[in-house]
């Protein structure tokens, strides 16, 4: 709809800002392929930003690289080939999060909407970092406010250490509530614009009563150290951080809590690459450290192998395949699986 409306105006030059942001790999392989068919048929010339070096390989003839220090003249980055990256193992305890046969409307309007999930079953082992993959419109956000008690179920049990969770947030407890977290995929819409960043990571330190008045201060001043953020940064609003900086205030913010599961939506997906494997990078050492369980939704498959100790992929409401990581990788078995992979590292 976008490019309909801005090709309406017959343009000679296109300018686009991060067009495939966000886009799980099948659609950014279609947008991509449909702005080099309008270039050609068209005479169109794009001028584009990107963070995704598949995307500038692509696409782009020259491009322009920018850095803290100014800009230089480079070459379009050649696609990595993430088949070649080892997947990432590790030693799985007991469930800690348990979903069975969860049905979820595709709306709140009612039980009569049509179904969003069905027969969801999921278990998350203590301390791993389970993954859940699907193209746009498959259920993984829906899945993940379900989880949180955001999006009220139809039928099924989400359990929390045996514990079975009441359906809507309100209904659970402050404990229920504080022992899973969740960080979103935009961090600058999460954020409240009027608010410092102090004041957003002391939110919940205050609800779930993790401090008290005298040395809340200290306390936020510590979780942005955590994160990888100075301290005097509490001061600062949104909109004065750049996104990775604001990736990192929505971690922190979360970590308030002292979660025992954080949910992580497509939280790389804004990101350029190497601020994406930086965050990723923080939360497995903030895992390691916090014995924190990780689920992480996400279309980027290269960073579901090599992060990830199992997987779940979702199609239209539905697990279609499910199963460890490198087993899953190795011999997908269903078509939507070996779609999602063939679009991720297809070899260029």
């Amino acid at each position: 709809m976008a490019l309909a409306r801005a090709l309406s105006k017959r343009p000679r030059l296109l300018l686009l800002d991060e067009p495939t942001a966000g886009l799980d790999p099948v659609l950014r392989d279609e947008i991509t392929e449909l702005l080099r068919t309008l270039a050609r048929e068209r005479r169109l010339a794009l001028a584009f930003s990107s963070h995704d070096p598949d995307v500038v390989a692509r696409l782009a003839d020259d491009a322009v690289h920018l850095t803290a220090d100014g800009v230089r003249p480079s070459r379009a980055p050649r696609p990595r080939d993430e088949r070649a990256v080892p997947p990432h193992t590790a030693a799985t305890p007991g469930p800690v999060l348990d979903v069975r046969d969860l049905s979820v409307p595709f709306s709140d309007r009612g039980a009569g909407g049509r179904p969003g999930l069905t027969g969801i079953r999921l278990s998350v082992a203590e301390g791993s970092v389970a993954a859940v993959v699907g193209a746009s419109g498959c259920g993984k956000t829906t899945l993940a406010r379900t989880l949180l008690g955001l999006r009220k179920r139809r039928s099924g049990t989400i359990r929390l250490d045996g514990v079975e969770l009441p359906a809507t947030v309100r209904r659970r407890s402050r404990e229920q509530r504080r022992r899973i977290q969740l960080i979103t995929q935009d961090p600058q819409g999460a954020l409240n614009p009027g608010r410092t960043v102090g004041s957003s990571v002391a939110r919940p330190l205050r609800i779930h009563r993790r401090v008290n008045a005298g040395t809340a201060d200290g306390s936020v001043r510590e979780l942005l150290e955590l994160v990888g953020l100075p301290g005097d940064f509490a001061g600062r609003c949104p909109h004065e951080l750049s996104g990775g900086q604001r990736q990192r205030v929505a971690i922190a913010r979360a970590l308030a809590a002292e979660p025992d599961i954080l949910l992580c939506d497509e939280i790389t997906s804004a990101l350029d690459p190497a601020t994406g494997d930086a965050v990723m990078d923080l939360l497995d050492g903030l895992r390691r450290e916090r014995s924190l369980t990780l689920v992480v939704i996400s279309h980027d498959l290269a960073l579901v192998r090599e992060r990830t100790d199992t997987i779940t992929v979702l199609a239209s409401g539905r697990i279609v395949e499910s199963g460890s990581t490198a087993d899953v990788f190795a011999a997908p078995q269903h078509s939507a699986t070996r779609e999602l992979l063939s679009a991720n590292l297809a070899p260029t």
